[in-house]
């Protein structure tokens, strides 16, 4: 992955689930970040749970190598209550 957001999973939008997500083996370069979660701001009864990382790698990074963003798209935003 190189340039831009990197990988993510969502945008969580509400009364999703999500669980289970293998992510592995990745390069990621010259992006924001490398590895995100976004979950919509207004967003209610949605989760994700069960996600395992493993040997990703991120270089050149703008922001942030790992992000969980419960206010998308207002990144660093008030969170959600869902």
């Amino acid at each position: 992955c190189i340039g831009g957001h990197g990988i993510s999973i969502g945008s969580i939008s509400s009364d999703a689930v999500v669980s289970g997500i293998v992510i592995s083996g990745n390069t990621v370069t010259n992006n924001d970040q490398a590895l995100r979660i976004k979950t919509k701001a207004s967003a209610t009864s949605a989760s994700v749970s069960n996600v395992t990382y493993s040997g990703n790698t991120g270089t050149g990074l703008r922001q942030f190598g790992i992000l969980i963003d419960q206010s998308y798209p207002d990144t660093l935003g008030t969170p959600g209550t869902g």
